[in-house]
């Protein structure tokens, strides 16, 4: 029988990968997506923008764009079931287990937002509305991320200890 904890986290982990790769030459170009998804402004998101397209980095930024909306499919569900999994051992903490179990399916919602608002930018020219959605969406997305990733470090920490 497949187990799909560990298929959904090879293949988040994978296109993690294919995140990172395909965000090497937006780097080099000056600045990484990161920056565009917590750029907050027109002004900014142009910025970067401007400094992309001088460097003829379009395909790159297609891509990465390509690569991001199916990791979003995956890393939100593979990071649900490391909850879903270690929350079932462990006394204190498992309601927030529990919690993260679901919560972090909101990253798949903000993360999609967020980006939406970036291919419209790409598409139509930065604007305030959207590089303000990226970001609104960016920070609480992260936040969560790392919340559920942190809650697993712990509950794996917990677990060894654990008799």
């Amino acid at each position: 029988m497949l187990r799909p904890l560990p298929l959904l986290s090879l293949a988040a982990l994978l296109l993690f990968v294919g995140v990172l790769w395909s965000d090497q030459p937006l780097v080099e170009a000056g600045h990484s997506m990161v920056e565009l998804q917590f750029a907050g402004s027109a002004e900014r998101a142009a910025r970067i923008l401007d400094t992309w397209r001088t460097a003829g980095v379009e395909d790159a930024i297609r891509l990465n764009q390509q690569i991001d909306f199916a990791f979003l499919l995956t890393y939100p569900a593979a990071l649900s079931l490391a909850c879903r999994s270690l929350a079932g051992h462990l006394g204190p903490g498992q309601r927030i287990g529990h919690f993260l179990t679901r919560a972090v399916f909101a990253c798949t919602v903000l993360d999609g937002a967020e980006n939406l608002a970036i291919q419209v930018m790409l598409d139509h020219g930065a604007r305030d509305s959207m590089a303000r959605l990226a970001t609104a969406c960016a920070i609480p997305k992260f936040a969560l991320a790392a919340w559920a990733i942190g809650w697993c470090l712990w509950a794996l920490l917990r677990r060894v200890r654990l008799p």
